[in-house]
């Protein structure tokens, strides 16, 4: 796995990314990325990794910025589509508040966690976080209607030839989630929304096939397409879109990461 070094910037008032838009804000900074692996990270002076994901359904694709950095941008390959996930990259440990900005649009939206604009978001050198964009309710219908979810990732290494899987639900209008293992057990019990799981050990296998329920009811809401689980691999799994939609953009399903 490769790690966005963000130790190259420049100062400029309309710095283009590979996307071709404009960052928002009179003084911007344009990040570029250079190769290394979470190996290096020990060493660099940049010692926190961060991944962003964009998991708000029915929405544009976003740039996640971090705001007390004069809109540092942390996804220095292009916008985040929906759904769909940033790589690692590495800012300076510290306490950020964080933000996004819809390509095309000139408003810059400072997220939070609890509905206080002003949180800041708290990162230790020398760890790992994912941070979820997410609708706040089944209703929100602009990017002041979104929040931000975020993890800690563990990445130490699975047992010898196991694999480590963990599921979030993201979808805000669903009841408590099961997961279920097709002609097998429940991975995950009564993840509500914007709950993370613990990570679970699993054996490598060809055709994983899960299914949504809502908890304690053996109707299946959703059949996944097989996942293949491979050995000494980290995933995470979310749901995405809502538990009553079953078209377009909005339509309910299943995500995998793979963490590492």
């Amino acid at each position: 796995m490769k790690v966005a070094d963000l130790h190259g910037i420049f100062w400029g008032a309309k710095p283009v990314l590979k996307t071709g838009r404009v960052l928002y804000g009179l003084l911007l900074i344009a990040i570029f990325g250079t190769g290394c692996s979470k190996d290096e990270l020990s060493g660099a002076k940049i010692t926190t990794a961060i991944m962003t994901v964009n998991a708000a359904s029915n929405f544009p694709d976003m740039n996640f910025y971090l705001a007390d950095l004069q809109g540092q941008q942390i996804n220095p390959d292009g916008a985040v589509q929906y759904p769909g996930n940033s790589e690692y990259i590495t800012p300076y440990q510290d306490n950020f508040r964080f933000g996004i900005q819809i390509p095309g649009e000139s408003d810059f939206h400072v997220l939070d966690t609890t509905g206080q604009r002003t949180d800041t978001l708290g990162f230790a050198g020398g760890k790992y976080y994912t941070i979820f964009a997410v609708r706040r309710s089944a209703a929100a219908s602009s990017a002041d209607s979104i929040r931000v979810i975020i993890t800690a990732d563990d990445l130490s290494a699975p047992v010898t030839g196991k694999a480590k899987l963990r599921f979030i639900n993201l979808t805000p209008d669903a009841p408590g989630i099961d997961v279920v293992a097709r002609d097998s057990s429940t991975l995950f019990r009564n993840q509500t929304f914007g709950n993370m799981s613990s990570f679970i050990t699993l054996s490598p296998k060809t055709s994983l096939i899960l299914e949504l329920h809502e908890t304690g009811k053996t109707d299946i809401k959703l059949t996944l397409p097989a996942l293949v689980i491979q050995p000494d691999k980290i995933y995470t799994l979310w749901s995405r879109g809502l538990w009553s939609s079953t078209t377009g953009t909005t339509a309910l399903g299943l995500n995998v990461i793979t963490n590492k």
